[in-house]
């Protein structure tokens, strides 16, 4: 009875120590190092297409809206085909220069407004360009952003100082890349269209180069960006349930009755 006390006793002692160290920290970071590294393994597989820095042309469409009665006086719209606008833009990883050499409107109010017939929009990055996982796609947080009379060099519109730069949502504005097939692939596709004057652009045609024969920077020099922060070790280290503990213990008892077994026989 009393050696069943004892083993009793030791084996509750061993569970202990096993809870214990299966739910220190130093396990858990362990364990974490371990995730964050398959993770980080995971993403590298992925397949991370690029666009080369260059000079790329857009064929933009271009349509216009004509609001007529017809002969029963009801109210009726038609959209008339103009044609395409041959917009030209500039991409590396540290700027997107956007040339229009059309006449463009900069409004003041509804009824006041200037004329300009050839302006640039020019958009600086920051040099921390990202990589979203789920949609393949990068990220470019802006610098500056301006539209710029062409012909005189001066800036129309600041575009960050219009939406101030003390809002959060501006300070993380960003210029979203990816690759895809709506347009001939790949395409460059900005979403953001604040004061800005197209809010997409399609590298349909590639007319030069620049560093060929390089990597771009923002593709060599990224970080991932997901819901799941793969950088914050916290993130993987989840506090194991009893079931958890329980079969390590299992698998761990299981380990050593294998090794005991493959021990070999001491002579009397």
């Amino acid at each position: 009875m009393k050696r069943k006390n004892l083993f009793l006793v030791g084996l509750g002692l061993v569970i202990l120590m096993l809870i214990y160290y299966y739910n220190s920290d130093n396990y858990l970071l362990k364990l974490a190092k371990e995730k964050q590294k398959e993770k980080i393994d995971e993403y590298n597989r992925i397949e991370k297409l690029y666009l080369n820095e260059g000079t790329y042309i857009f064929n933009k469409k271009e349509k216009s809206i004509k609001h007529t009665n017809n002969q029963f006086g009801k109210a009726t719209t038609k959209i008339i085909e103009k044609g395409y606008k041959k917009i030209t833009f500039s991409f590396t990883s540290n700027e997107l220069i956007i040339d229009y050499p059309y006449e463009w409107k900069e409004y003041y109010s509804n009824l006041d407004y200037r004329t300009h017939y050839h302006i640039r929009e020019v958009i600086k990055f920051k040099n921390n360009w990202e990589f979203y996982v789920p949609n393949k796609l990068w990220v470019f947080y802006v610098l500056s952003w301006e539209i710029i009379d062409f012909k005189t060099g001066t800036v129309i519109v600041d575009v960050f100082e219009e939406y101030s730069k003390d809002i959060k949502e501006w300070q993380e504005i960003s210029i979203q890349l990816s690759m895809g097939t709506e347009e001939k692939s790949p395409y460059f596709n900005s979403f953001w269209t604040f004061k800005t004057v197209g809010a997409f652009l399609y590298a349909q045609e590639q007319t030069d180069s620049y560093n060929l024969s390089f990597v771009p920077e923002y593709a060599s020099n990224f970080k991932y960006q997901d819901f799941i922060n793969i950088y914050n070790i916290e993130e993987f280290k989840p506090r194991p349930s009893i079931e958890d503990l329980i079969k390590k213990f299992l698998n761990t008892d299981d380990k050593s009755i294998n090794k005991n077994k493959h021990k070999p026989q001491q002579g009397v």
